[in-house]
């Protein structure tokens, strides 16, 4: 006889969170700048600075840190379901989802799935898996919503867009963010849209959003939401709404009967409005410092309103991802060259050079074959004699074994450079190119890239750790391929070089 699932009724909600944000904070005032000859009002959105994905980065590359820092968290289990939701996915037809699976080295029985269409793809991803892991004790489900939204030049969307993923487990064990209630509604409201063919968003004016949209839209979901839960619109904690235009938040909020003090809108300064993601970030960052009792209104706005209630939990404290949103922004660079924004983001046709004109193909079945290497990140581990080995070989290089190899993920393993060089000469879209070898604290070497660093930053013993990043664009087919880089770690801050590369050196057999 099959085993009955148990269906004894438990408190679903978030039960892991985390986040990511680019280290690049484009300002806002080289963006005004550039276009201060063609439209000075553009100088009015100066304030503040803007989140930026490097060139290797992209919506895959930052739903992958995401996944792993809401993994990190204490009791995080593998996921049944992964969705990923997101309007700048670079592939129409691949499961993009699929690829952060494999690059989280989750179980290939994962059901993956790709969410968009929509600004509020996010909350609609997580409302659905809330209701799909609804009474059942030991169903989970990661809700990834990463997003890189397009801007045009010189366009009011320019100073307002950043890039930016969140990360949030949902189930019923161990919440920390128990949900009360939710309510959505679908209207055909077109705010802004982008057709198949068309690179960039084309939007209506800011006032009719505003007034028919967001006003008028938004008040009927939430006072349906207040009916179904009982909560008293002055009991709110923290208002989350994904809405492009934060000078118009509190005017929202008034008109839900929120309290001003549960306004974040502090987001919007620091990295701008993160398209799909935006609500997500927002309850991310607000459940690292959320106490228990604390309740929180999320609203996302796009053809029709998602809003729902969450309500922190006593086991909150006692989770906590290993960086978070806090985490990401606490690390970050100021960019002040808007032509680096324009090369990063595709807009910019530069002179690349000779050393640049090879053909970029990617043979698809030495990817596939090779995918627990080039996705995972996998290496092996001797169990005879210990040792780790990185990419796996046929036999145990220290003591010949073949059969005691397993696999051992390098994906979360730190280490230190050995050494490295400063390329000027091979092409960059960020030079100098840099790379060196890589150490890893687990055992095993590695020739690496090295991303998110400037001339200068890097030395012999910089303690590094691997993140999975775009490798190779393809313009000609419209294809990129991904791979591990390493960046610098967040620890050891306080150990000299010297010391480093003593202790690195002494690894090396």
């Amino acid at each position: 006889m099959a085993a009955m699932t148990e269906t004894v009724a438990r408190p679903v909600g978030i039960t892991a969170y985390g986040g990511y944000v680019p280290l690049l904070r484009m300002q806002r005032t080289a963006i005004a700048d550039a276009h201060r000859w063609f439209d000075p009002s553009l100088g009015s959105t100066a304030a503040g600075e803007l989140s930026l994905c490097n060139w290797d980065e992209d919506p895959i590359t930052m739903a992958v840190e995401a996944g792993f820092d809401c993994l990190s968290m204490a009791g995080a289990a593998a996921p049944q379901h992964l969705t990923l939701a997101s309007t700048s996915l670079p592939f129409t037809d691949r499961l993009n989802a699929a690829v952060v699976v494999e690059a989280l080295d989750l179980p290939a029985a994962t059901r993956a799935e790709d969410c968009g269409s929509s600004q509020r793809a996010g909350t609609s991803a997580l409302l659905s898996a809330l209701e799909r892991v609804g009474g059942r004790t030991d169903a989970s489900a990661l809700v990834i919503a990463s997003d890189q939204p397009p801007a045009r030049p010189a366009s009011a969307e320019e100073s307002r867009k950043g890039d930016a993923a969140a990360a949030l487990m949902v189930g019923t064990r161990d919440v920390v963010a128990a949900l009360l209630g939710a309510e959505s509604q679908t209207t055909d409201f077109i705010d802004h849209y982008r057709g198949r063919r068309s690179e960039f968003n084309y939007q209506w004016e800011e006032r009719w959003i505003r007034d028919e949209g967001y006003s008028k839209l938004v008040p009927p979901v939430v006072n349906a939401l207040w009916a179904r839960t009982g909560v008293q619109p002055k009991a709110i904690d923290a208002f989350i709404v994904n809405c492009p235009f934060a000078a118009f938040v509190p005017r929202l909020a008034a008109q839900l009967g929120l309290r001003r003090e549960s306004l974040r809108t502090e987001l919007f300064e620091r990295i701008g409005h993160c398209g799909v993601a935006d609500s997500l970030v927002g309850l991310a960052h607000w459940l690292e410092f959320a106490q228990p009792g604390q309740t929180a209104l999320v609203v996302s706005f796009g053809q029709g309103v998602d809003a729902m209630l969450l309500r922190a939990t006593d086991v909150l404290p006692r989770r906590r991802p290993r960086r978070g949103i806090g985490g990401y922004l606490s690390r970050r660079r100021a960019e002040h060259s808007y032509n680096k924004l324009l090369t990063f983001t595709g807009q910019l046709a530069f002179e690349r050079g000779i050393r640049s004109e090879y053909d970029r193909k990617t043979a698809l079945t030495v990817a596939y074959r090779n995918r627990d290497f080039l996705t995972k990140f996998s290496g092996s581990v001797c169990t005879a004699c210990g040792s780790a080995q990185i990419p796996r070989p046929q036999y145990c290089i220290e003591c010949g074994s073949r059969d005691s190899l397993e696999q051992l993920s390098f994906a979360g393993r730190t280490g230190r450079l050995l050494s490295w060089s400063a390329d000027y000469l091979a092409f960059s879209y960020s030079p100098p190119a840099h790379y060196g070898m890589v150490v890893f604290d687990a055992g095993g070497r590695l020739n690496l890239d090295i991303t998110d660093v400037v001339a200068g930053e890097v030395m012999t013993g910089l303690a590094v750790r691997p993140v999975f990043r775009v490798k190779n664009i393809d313009d000609r087919r419209d294809f990129r391929s991904y791979f591990w880089k390493v960046v610098p770690a967040e620890y050891a801050p306080h150990e000299s070089a010297g010391a480093a590369y003593a202790s690195t050196a002494a690894q090396v057999r």
